[in-house]
């Protein structure tokens, strides 16, 4: 317990098994990494995100989110058409220790969307991947993307 209390989030039994310290350590440095990597402030669209202060702000107003749902926006923000996995929502929200069901993290992206209105009329389309996960997308790329597959189409 005192290891908790002096700022430990994990710990292993002995014997320690190599590939359980190597996967911990990996997790670690995935995480560290992905801290300093981030900037300060994200700015996509009508949406401002201020990191260090924890505020979302969509087209100059604030919006109150908890906790969870700041961190699961700025997940999708970070990683926008990327498709990810509900591992990846809960290890990266939640934490790999976490015992979440499925329905927990769809009943929070389905906040997200609707207080942060991610939806193709506002430039957005958040979407469930059956079976895998959620990807964030914006339509303005997803329209590029459509328009270069047809230009190549019609070049062929």
């Amino acid at each position: 317990m005192a290891a908790f209390h002096n700022g430990a989030d994990a710990y292993l039994v002995k014997p320690i098994r190599r590939r359980e310290l190597l996967a911990r350590l990996d997790a670690i440095v995935k995480r560290t990494k992905r801290r300093t990597e981030q900037p300060a402030i994200l700015k996509m669209g009508a949406y401002h995100v201020d990191l260090l202060e924890r505020v979302l702000m969509l087209q100059d107003r604030p919006v109150e989110l908890t906790p969870k749902d700041f961190d699961l926006f700025v997940m999708f923000l970070l990683n926008i058409g990327r498709l990810l996995t509900r591992a990846e929502i809960r290890d990266n929200v939640w934490g790999h220790e976490a015992s979440i069901t499925s329905r927990t993290v769809e009943t929070h992206v389905s906040r997200i969307r609707s207080k942060l209105a991610l939806t193709p009329d506002n430039g957005w389309h958040l979407t469930a991947v059956y079976g895998h996960g959620y990807r964030l997308q914006s339509m303005a790329a997803m329209a590029r993307l459509q328009k270069h597959a047809v230009n190549e189409a019609q070049s062929n």
